[in-house]
Protein backbone atom coordinates (compact mmCIF):
# COMPACT_ATOMS: atom_id res chain seq x y z
CA UNK A 1 0.00 0.00 0.00
CA UNK A 2 1.15 3.41 -0.96
CA UNK A 3 1.29 6.31 1.54
CA UNK A 4 0.02 9.77 0.86
CA UNK A 5 -0.99 12.96 2.38
CA UNK A 6 0.57 13.58 6.21
CA UNK A 7 2.09 10.25 6.77
CA UNK A 8 4.52 10.97 3.67
CA UNK A 9 4.74 14.49 4.90
CA UNK A 10 5.15 13.34 8.14
CA UNK A 11 8.21 11.36 6.72
CA UNK A 12 9.88 14.29 4.58
CA UNK A 13 9.14 16.94 7.16
CA UNK A 14 7.52 19.60 5.27
CA UNK A 15 4.16 20.95 7.51
CA UNK A 16 5.25 19.43 10.74
CA UNK A 17 4.69 21.68 13.65
CA UNK A 18 5.71 19.18 16.40
CA UNK A 19 7.87 16.47 17.56
CA UNK A 20 8.69 13.40 20.38
CA UNK A 21 11.66 11.86 21.71
CA UNK A 22 11.69 8.66 22.41
CA UNK A 23 15.03 6.53 23.57
CA UNK A 24 16.95 10.23 22.39
CA UNK A 25 14.95 9.36 18.61
CA UNK A 26 13.39 12.56 17.45
CA UNK A 27 9.73 11.65 15.73
CA UNK A 28 7.94 14.70 13.78
CA UNK A 29 4.14 15.27 14.15
CA UNK A 30 1.09 17.44 13.35
CA UNK A 31 -0.47 18.87 16.61
CA UNK A 32 -4.06 17.90 14.88
CA UNK A 33 -3.16 14.45 13.86
CA UNK A 34 -1.75 13.38 17.49
CA UNK A 35 -3.93 15.74 19.81
CA UNK A 36 -6.93 14.38 17.64
CA UNK A 37 -5.91 10.74 18.37
CA UNK A 38 -4.62 10.96 21.77
CA UNK A 39 -6.25 12.23 25.13
CA UNK A 40 -2.92 12.75 26.49
CA UNK A 41 -1.44 15.20 23.60
CA UNK A 42 -4.88 17.30 23.49
CA UNK A 43 -4.64 17.74 27.31
CA UNK A 44 -1.32 18.80 26.87
CA UNK A 45 -1.48 20.91 23.87
CA UNK A 46 -4.57 22.73 25.41
CA UNK A 47 -3.23 23.67 28.94
CA UNK A 48 -2.95 27.00 28.72
CA UNK A 49 -2.40 26.89 25.23
CA UNK A 50 0.76 25.34 24.00
CA UNK A 51 2.98 27.59 26.33
CA UNK A 52 1.91 25.94 29.01
CA UNK A 53 2.21 22.16 28.38
CA UNK A 54 5.09 19.95 30.52
CA UNK A 55 7.68 18.18 30.17
CA UNK A 56 8.32 20.12 26.54
CA UNK A 57 10.77 21.59 25.01
CA UNK A 58 10.96 23.67 22.25
CA UNK A 59 13.18 23.24 19.22
CA UNK A 60 14.60 26.10 16.58
CA UNK A 61 11.96 26.38 14.58
CA UNK A 62 9.91 27.30 18.05
CA UNK A 63 7.67 23.54 17.62
CA UNK A 64 6.60 21.63 21.31
CA UNK A 65 8.86 18.90 21.30
CA UNK A 66 7.43 15.98 23.78
CA UNK A 67 9.68 13.91 26.00
CA UNK A 68 8.04 10.19 25.99
CA UNK A 69 10.85 8.66 28.27
CA UNK A 70 8.84 5.82 29.32
CA UNK A 71 7.77 4.45 25.68
CA UNK A 72 10.47 2.70 23.96
CA UNK A 73 11.38 4.36 20.18
CA UNK A 74 9.81 1.16 18.41
CA UNK A 75 6.62 1.37 19.93
CA UNK A 76 5.76 5.15 19.38
CA UNK A 77 6.79 4.26 15.71
CA UNK A 78 3.89 2.19 15.88
CA UNK A 79 1.80 4.05 17.50
CA UNK A 80 2.63 7.46 15.68
CA UNK A 81 2.02 4.94 12.61
CA UNK A 82 -1.24 3.89 13.62
CA UNK A 83 -2.78 7.36 14.59
CA UNK A 84 -2.03 8.29 11.06
CA UNK A 85 -2.90 5.13 9.16
CA UNK A 86 -5.55 3.64 11.25
CA UNK A 87 -3.82 0.28 11.09
CA UNK A 88 -2.85 -1.83 14.49
CA UNK A 89 0.94 -3.07 14.94
CA UNK A 90 2.08 -5.33 12.54
CA UNK A 91 5.37 -6.44 14.87
CA UNK A 92 4.02 -9.17 17.33
CA UNK A 93 7.45 -8.35 20.05
CA UNK A 94 5.86 -4.60 19.85
CA UNK A 95 2.62 -5.22 21.04
CA UNK A 96 3.07 -4.90 24.59
CA UNK A 97 5.02 -1.69 24.24
CA UNK A 98 2.27 -0.57 22.22
CA UNK A 99 -0.05 -0.95 24.49
CA UNK A 100 1.11 0.15 27.40
CA UNK A 101 2.38 3.48 24.96
CA UNK A 102 -1.66 3.46 24.12
CA UNK A 103 -2.34 3.36 27.73
CA UNK A 104 -0.13 5.83 28.71
CA UNK A 105 -0.79 8.77 25.91
CA UNK A 106 -4.84 7.56 26.27
CA UNK A 107 -5.40 6.32 22.89
CA UNK A 108 -8.58 4.44 23.29
CA UNK A 109 -8.62 2.84 19.46
CA UNK A 110 -5.51 0.61 20.83
CA UNK A 111 -7.05 -0.79 23.43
Amino acid sequence: MSKAGLYTDMEVRCLDDSGATCDKISFHVHVVIICSMSYYFQSMMSLNGISGCDPHKYNEKGEVIVDLNDIPASAFAAIRDFMYTGRGCEKMEDVSGVLLGADFLRIEQLF
